[in-house]
């Protein structure tokens, strides 16, 4: 009878542990990491356009962006393409199985581990919600593709390397390999201006690309790159008190008054940029909507400035002109305040 009542007594101070299935799986900071990536991990691929020619390269942008109410975070590996798996089948359905060019995938940042301003390689990527993860990676360092075929590309994101969870994305794009090769002669026949003026634009930066090294050229405080992504005699415009000065002084003054405006960019700066992100590019349009060519591009950013432990965000409306050497060019700027 004693027996009975410690049996009773020992199962009532020791109850049985719950399920295993009810508890879910969590990562080493106790984040859901697997269970909210299925759910608010998004991945999308873009590319600027479908159709390549059998030598061109094909950037691919994959996009992973955080659509949930917490903190996510990514573990990328030093290998790029261990973290994002491509995956290309061709127009019958049938899987093309990669072919690496390690040449050119040397000569390319994208080659190299993930790395933050410093050079140091990122072993970790904290996405608030809302933001967003880029990576650029090029189709033809890793398929041999075929001229006159159609291919359909998606890709697999692992965002933990130590685990084999993945999430595919959202969304496949078609590529398409020309048929002919880009003709020699046709580009001899072209006037020598003409041809040196192209190779200049393909060598250029996207204005996605000089809105990005110009933000991140002022959180480095890196002055002499920042002012280099400026028209300074456009960009003048959008400051006032240095428009006004700057319209009524004589065109031999006007140098003058541009070193005083660059000086009070770099010594005299908005409170401190503490990060940003781009929004969206768009591309001015004509009364029918079509591009204007050769026209001006708008991009916007959104940025988080700080100052005395007080943060502020701010979307930033940034025009951009080619000039005459071919690169794109920051002309004017327009901020407003996020409440």
């Amino acid at each position: 009878m004693h027996w009975f009542f410690l049996i009773i007594i020992f199962f009532s101070l020791y109850p049985a542990d719950p399920p295993v299935a009810a508890v879910p799986r969590r990562d080493i900071r106790g984040d859901q990491t697997e269970n909210y990536w299925s759910r608010h991990g998004k991945i999308r691929l873009s590319a600027e356009k479908s159709l390549f020619h059998k030598h061109e390269d094909i950037p691919i942008r994959v996009r992973a962006e955080n659509q949930g109410n917490y903190v996510i975070r990514i573990y990328p590996s030093s290998i790029s393409e261990s973290t994002f798996q491509l995956f290309l089948i061709d127009h019958l359905g049938n899987e093309v199985k990669q072919e690496r060019n390690y040449l050119s995938k040397q000569n390319r940042e994208n080659g190299l581990p993930t790395v933050n301003f410093q050079g140091q390689e990122i072993k970790e990527i904290i996405l608030a919600p809302g933001e967003v993860f880029e990576k650029v990676l090029y189709l033809n360092d890793f398929y041999q593709l075929k001229k006159g075929k159609e291919y359909r590309l998606s890709c697999y994101f692992y965002p933990d390397q130590r685990f084999s969870f993945f999430t595919r994305s959202q969304n496949s794009i078609r590529i398409q390999i020309h048929s002919q090769d880009q003709s020699i002669l046709t580009e001899r026949r072209k006037p020598y201006s003409q041809r040196v003026n192209q190779n200049l634009s393909k060598l250029s930066l996207s204005p996605e690309e000089t809105v990005y090294l110009f933000l991140s050229a002022e959180m480095q405080e890196k002055w002499e790159n920042y002012l280099k992504y400026l028209d300074l005699s456009k960009f003048i415009t959008s400051y006032q008190n240095f428009a006004a000065s700057y319209a009524k002084t004589h065109p031999n003054q006007r140098p003058f008054v541009l070193e005083q405006f660059a000086l009070f960019l770099t010594t005299h700066p908005a409170d401190r940029l503490k990060k940003f992100r781009i929004l969206e590019t768009k591309i001015e349009k004509g009364p029918r909507g079509i591009p204007i060519e050769e026209g001006r591009t708008f991009v916007q950013a959104e940025g988080v400035r700080e100052k005395n432990d007080y943060r502020v965000r701010y979307k930033y409306r940034y025009t951009l002109e080619t000039g005459k050497s071919g690169f794109w060019k920051i002309v004017h700027v327009e901020a407003s305040l996020i409440r």
